[in-house]
This record gives structure tokens, sequence and C-alpha cells, in this order.
């Protein structure tokens, strides 16, 4: 029964750090129309920052979320002024921003080698030891990171749905000309999602590493996973991505506890190579282009 609860809490754990990713990039795909590869480096510098806070500023670990969070809003911010605001009225925005966060991604790995070293770091931001739930024994950190993963993704839900800016959001995903006719800054709502989905991206980063370790290239695996997730779930399905991401990190878990660690990942991918040929628009997608 132990293990049964383990290969859940992990398998679920995991599919909820591939959640916010999904969600971080579905949410500017769907508003923006194009695909953030920068997510991992942001996802990096969240993890750094709690690091650093801890190791370097003598923060105390439950106080070094902070950092990360006000990270990942300054990475989004500069995603915006310096890339998507120079960008998003010329022509072929979707390529030229696949190029240009490929190159911001690599360069701030570059940034990171550089200044801080490739050396691996621990987590502070972490849960060691267990809990009893049910007289199942479980392991504290997964616990913690599926909650608080789970928050984030209700929030940003809810944010989406029931609040003002969500209403823009969707506004200028639908259409952009006419949300600005209506009142609605479009380049203000586009910094706003930026800055939120850097945050969501900066926290995923922490809660991730808090279950293994930081170093440079973190955010890569990571990055690739989800961009799988939301492709077989269909670009812009906030909900679909969600629950694909849970079902993704339960199958890669599943198979690591029962065939071996280095097989998860490939039997998860040879199972999103399926979908994506039986349904190449994705699971919760249509062949009709919309977005959100």
């Amino acid at each position: 029964m132990d293990l049964i609860a383990g290969i859940l809490l992990n398998g679920l754990a995991l599919g909820a750090m591939y959640a916010m990713g999904t969600i971080a990039l579905s949410v500017i795909w769907g508003a923006l129309g194009m695909l953030n590869l920068a997510h991992g480096a942001i996802l990096a510098l969240g993890a750094y920052a709690a690091v650093l806070s801890v190791e370097k500023l003598g923060l105390p670990w439950w106080a070094s979320l902070g950092p990360a969070i006000l990270a990942g809003a300054a990475a989004g911010l500069f995603l915006y002024f310096c890339i998507v605001k120079w960008l998003y009225r010329r022509p072929n925005f979707p390529i030229n921003t696949v190029i240009t966060t490929i190159a911001l991604a690599a360069l701030t790995e570059n940034l990171i080698n550089q200044s801080i070293g490739a050396e691996v770091w621990p987590q502070p931001f972490r849960f060691d030891g267990s809990l009893s739930i049910a007289g199942i024994s479980v392991r504290a950190q997964p616990l913690v990171v599926l909650c608080a993963a789970l928050l984030f993704t209700i929030g940003i839900s809810w944010l989406l749905g029931r609040t003002a800016l969500g209403r823009a959001i969707r506004a200028v995903s639908q259409q952009r000309d006419a949300a600005s006719l209506m009142g609605i800054s479009v380049p203000r709502t586009y910094a706003q999602i930026l800055m939120i989905t850097g945050v969501v991206s900066a926290v995923s980063g922490v809660l991730l590493t808090g279950m293994t370790t930081v170093y440079p290239t973190v955010g890569g695996d990571p990055t690739t996973k989800a961009l799988i997730i939301c492709a077989c779930a269909g670009l812009g399905s906030l909900r679909g991505a969600t629950a694909l991401a849970l079902a993704f990190g339960l199958v890669e878990v599943a198979v690591q506890y029962t065939i071996g660690a280095r097989f998860g990942t490939t039997a998860a991918l040879l199972i999103a190579i399926s979908l994506l040929v039986w349904r190449p628009y994705g699971i919760f997608g249509t062949n009709s282009g919309g977005r959100l």
C-alpha cells in the first residue's frame, strides 16, 4: 500500500509541476500567439534566486520563495520590454519570438555558468521527513509540492475566469484590435501576462528543484515536456493541459517504479507520440486555429 501511495503522490506531484509549466506556456500562446522557449531559463532563475537568497543574503528558507517570485516577475517584464514590445506588430511574430526566446534561454544559461558556476546546489526550500496519512507513510516534499502547485493552478484559472484582468486577456486573445477599441491596453495586458507567467515559471522552478537539485540547465527537461504536453492537449487548452500533465506525471513515475527509472520518460514520450499521430491538433484542441 505504501508503494502505491508513493507512486500516486510522486506522480501527481511531478504532474502538477508539468501542469504549472504547461499553463504558463498555454496562456502565453493563447493570448500572444507565441511559444516562450525561455520558460526553462525563467524556471532556473527562480530556483537560483531562492538558493542565493538563503546562501548569500542569509534569508530563512521559508522566505526564499519571495526572491524567486520577484525574479520571475522581473524576467517576464524583461521579456516584454526587450522582445515582445518590439516584435508583436511586425511580420512573422511567432517564428521571430521562437528564435529570440531560444537565444535568450541560451544566454541566461551561459550567464549563470559564468557568474555562479556549474556546480549543483541543494534547494533550501524543501520539506524533509514523512507524514502518516490514514496509516500510510508519505514523504512530505511531494505532498507540499502537489498542494502548492494545485493552489497556483487554481489561482491562475480563477484569475483568467473571474477577474477584470482575465477578461482583458481573453478579449486580447480573441481579437486584439477590437479589444483595443474597447479601451483595453494591449501592451499593458501583454506585459501583465508575461509577468504572471514568469512568476508561475519561477515558482515551479523552486518547487521542482526542492525534489531534485539546482544547476544551470535544470529548466531544459521540464520545458521540453511542458511543450509536448501542450501539443498533446491542444495549444491554448488550459484544463486539458492540466489534466494531461497530471496523467503524464503519473505514467512517468509508475513506469520508473515498476520497470526502471530510465524508462519513465521514454514511456511517457511514446504515449505522447501516439496521441499526436491520432489527434495532430491535440486531444482537447480543434483544427480551427482558435486560441483560448
